[in-house]
């Protein structure tokens, strides 16, 4: 493939994944079986004509075939008559019937030319298209088998067009060849972002594995193989004098926190900036920084409750000093250069913003500067290993997939008649001293009155729902996405005992709750398998045993039906069915992926919402990595 050229100048290769939406055969067709038809072309010896007044019938002779043929032409013209002129030959295409063994064809049309085959394309009709050949291709770097593939899809031979008959869709091998093209035109455009620059700061291995070895050893714990590989990763890019750029992906639980506190430790004295997605989460953070890291390094927490005259001027005052600032969004809206001395930019739950706020926070530390902050990205949401692959051509990547703590966790499906059961396990837990949360869809009923299958309004909202757990239970906390004192509630529930907890799916985020054992999801059917997973991993933060309940309104008995609704409810409960056996986010990532699209997938890669036309993200991973191996060699 070509090494020398921007993906505009790849025009030919772009055209050539528009392929034809249908083909013409004028190679003439065999006689059609009794009381069937066949359509094609063929050639006529006229031998003679009648004016029928509603049609004229043409009697005509099969040159190829010897057999007799009538010919029917409705609504006809005075030039079908000269057309049609006895004793002349023509070649015809139409739909031959073969009506109790006598074949006839109705308003056939003229064909100048025999034994060819046309591509019939949507939209105008494009010149450049004659320009896609296997020559033109392989100059451009397509491989030469691949190369005639192409070619014979837009100049299809008799064999191809037989197995596109049979088939109805391209062959094989010609598919193949075009997702391989289509993949491999996408890396290539994505491999433009992945450019070099010059890193505003490199550090030694020497001093930061003496840092790195001292921080360790002051904790009260061993890290995982996980965490100290992806340690590992980043000290080596940070000993790059190029700027790094890496995601540290790992699974809900997984320890990522300590991986970002190694960060900061081992690059003392420079400076380090975090960005984390919400309030609650950044403070939290910040008090882990405070309990873990060594006294020297000085933490400084922004967030946009800040809002006093006094504290801003105190924040000002320690960012003079300060190795290490954790903060929300309100990052992004402080002055141009109070970051310029940063070297390190961090984001945690990286995928909670948008591709605009990350690029904002990573311009502060690099504006006006011809060198750039080293860039971390932190997840606890694991993406299929296809789509990790597709975006490692312009970002590297560290995987986590062992956890500190074995999680125990039993998922469990729940109907409406279950429901007793699950109160059992709350009371029970509850005893212990242990916490529950309830997740409910929606805040508020809407005002939609549509509660069929798979809508949010077929299940009680947060609203409705909570005067039963507070006539029934003692310590419940109540709060949601919109609620402004969400953060000091979950604060107090997390503080507090044998607490219930009622909210929406804003709980997901990266929330520490060790005391919480048991999560209700309120109609599981519709969260995705991500979601459903993010608030399992709130349970069993450290080891304890937890309870995940999907309770559903989904009918058990009616997913042996056959009509559509039923085989909606069907997929649904597999879903969750499959979703209940494993606890691995990346197994749930592979998962998730057969239930989605892969428009879904690519939107939030590019950033477009593109949709491969050929090239199956599902199905298609040899292809991905021949094309992967392809672009690195470049």
């Amino acid at each position: 493939m070509p090494i020398d050229k921007k993906p505009k100048d790849l025009s030919l290769l772009y055209l050539a994944l528009d392929v034809p939406k249908r083909y013409i055969s004028t190679f003439e067709v065999s006689k059609p079986d009794f009381n069937s038809a066949a359509t094609g072309a063929f050639s006529v010896e006229i031998l003679g004509l009648k004016d029928l007044r509603k049609y004229l019938l043409i009697e005509a002779y099969l040159t190829k075939l010897n057999l007799p043929l009538s010919i029917y032409i409705f609504n006809h013209r005075p030039f079908h008559k000269s057309m049609f002129k006895v004793g002349t030959t023509l070649n015809l295409y139409g739909k031959l019937e073969n009506k109790l063994n006598h074949l006839q064809v109705s308003n056939p049309k003229p064909i100048t030319t025999l034994d060819t085959i046309t591509p019939i394309f949507n939209g105008k009709k494009n010149p450049e298209r004659e320009k896609i050949t296997a020559q033109a291709l392989k100059a451009l770097g397509v491989d030469s088998k691949r190369a005639s593939l192409i070619e014979e899809v837009f100049k299809p031979s008799l064999s191809f067009f037989k197995s596109y008959k049979v088939n109805n869709t391209l062959p094989k091998a010609n598919m193949d060849a075009l997702k391989y093209v289509e993949i491999w035109l996408y890396l290539y455009r994505l491999s433009f972002k992945k450019r070099d620059f010059k890193a505003k700061v490199t550090l030694p291995l020497e001093a930061s594995t003496k840092q790195l070895k001292a921080f360790l050893s002051s904790l009260p714990f061993s890290l995982t193989s996980g965490q100290m590989q992806a340690i590992k990763d980043v000290q080596l890019d940070l000993s790059s004098t190029l700027q790094a750029r890496r995601i540290i992906m790992g699974d809900v639980g997984c320890g990522k926190t300590m991986v970002i506190l190694s960060v900061v430790a081992m690059s003392f004295p420079k400076r380090v900036l975090l960005m984390a997605p919400t309030t609650i989460l950044a403070t939290q953070l910040y008090a882990e920084a405070l309990k873990f890291l060594p006294s020297h390094i000085q933490v400084v927490l922004k967030t946009s409750q800040q809002v006093q005259f006094r504290e801003d001027i105190l924040f000002a005052s320690s960012l003079e000093n300060a190795h290490f600032v954790i903060g929300t969004q309100a990052l992004l809206f402080l002055e141009d250069d109070v970051f310029k001395d940063f070297s390190i930019v961090m984001s945690d739950e990286q995928h909670r913003f948008g591709t605009k706020q990350r690029s904002k926070l990573e311009a502060l530390t690099s504006k006006k500067s011809a060198l750039k902050s080293h860039i971390f990205q932190f997840s606890a949401t694991p993406i299929p290993r296809t789509m990790a692959m597709i975006k490692s051509s312009y970002i590297n990547f560290s995987f986590i997939k062992d956890l500190p703590f074995k999680k125990d966790i039993t998922t469990s499906i729940v109907d409406t008649k279950g429901f007793s059961k699950v109160l059992e396990t709350i009371r029970s837990e509850l005893a212990k001293g242990h916490q529950v949360a309830v997740i409910y869809p929606l805040v508020q009923k809407m005002e939609s009155k549509n509660e069929s299958f798979g809508t949010r309004s077929s299940y009680l909202s947060l609203e409705e729902a909570k005067e039963y757990w507070i006539k029934n239970f003692e310590k419940v906390y109540v709060t949601h996405g919109k609620d402004k004192e969400k953060d000091s509630v979950l604060e107090q529930f997390r503080e507090t005992k044998g607490a219930i907890l009622l909210a929406t799916t804003m709980v997901e985020v990266g929330l520490s709750l060790p005391l919480l054992s048991v999560v209700v999801i309120m109609g599981a059917e519709l969260l995705g398998l991500a979601s459903l997973h993010q608030l399992r991993g709130r349970v069993s933060r450290n080891g304890l045993k937890g309870y995940c309940f999907l309770c559903t309104k989904l009918d058990f008995a009616k997913s042996d039906l056959k009509d559509a609704n039923s085989n909606m409810q069907k997929e649904a409960l597999t879903r969750l069915e499959r979703f209940s056996k494993t606890l691995s986010g990346f197994d749930i990532a592979e998962l998730d992926l057969e239930y989605r699209s892969s428009g879904d997938l690519i939107d939030g890669i590019a950033q477009s919402g593109d949709e491969f036309k050929f090239f199956d993200i599902k199905r298609d991973i040899d292809l991905l990595k021949e094309a992967l191996a392809n672009i690195e060699a470049l």
